[in-house]
């Protein structure tokens, strides 16, 4: 099985266009964009991490995280670990619907596939049922990230603390029979918080385990 160190060894060699979230039992999820603090020259114009500029640059980086996604997955292939490309959070960017992403990996392997953010769909104004039902009809779907978002569109939080309607959502996933990895992807607390927010975290992943 493939180490985290040598997922993040590889990507590093790439120099930026895909970012690792996390590798655990065999599957790591990505992020097609440019590493945190990078700066890149694509197609003439400069673009910044948060993809604030528009123009030939913001058009090139799909093909180059294309590129970047094929030599992970040929090396992650040979290693026996899945990849999953998590959906970004802003409208308009490489890898904010759940079909760019698709297109993105297209051919890439059956060990590749989707990972869908919930507070980054809700982030990029997109429809939650409808990019949930995309991933699912795909076959591709493989970890669920789930977090809410508040009104100002800060992520990371509990189901249930922000705006996201989860309920029409979970009843999706259970009509579908989906039963992969869901992950409630909460941000950190303050160290004297952190015990507090895990038994909160805990309340919701019980009460839907409840509901099935």
């Amino acid at each position: 099985m493939v180490s985290a160190s040598v997922v993040v060894a590889v990507v590093r060699e790439l120099g930026f266009v895909v970012v690792v979230l996390d590798v655990a039992d065999g599957l790591a999820v990505l992020h097609p964009t440019l590493p945190p603090g990078a700066q890149g020259q694509l197609g003439g114009q400069l673009i910044d991490p948060q993809r604030r500029r528009v123009g030939p640059a913001r058009t090139a980086v799909p093909g180059r995280s294309r590129e970047s996604l094929k030599a992970l997955a040929d090396v992650a292939g040979s290693a026996g670990i899945r990849l999953a490309v998590e959906n970004t959070g802003g409208g308009g960017r490489p890898g904010s619907t759940m079909a760019s992403i698709l297109e993105m990996i297209d051919g890439l392997g059956g060990h590749v596939g989707l990972c869908m953010g919930t507070g980054h769909s809700q982030q990029a104004h997109l429809d939650l049922l409808d990019e949930l039902s995309m991933a699912l009809s795909s076959g591709k779907l493989f970890p669920l990230h789930l977090h809410d978002v508040d009104s100002g569109g800060k992520d990371h939080y509990i189901p249930g603390e922000g705006c996201i309607d989860f309920d029409p959502y979970l009843e999706r996933l259970r009509a579908h029979g989906y039963d992969r990895g869901r992950t409630l992807e909460i941000a950190v607390a303050p160290a004297e918080g952190v015990a507090l927010r895990v038994q909160q975290a805990a309340a919701v992943r019980d009460q839907w385990q409840e509901a099935g």
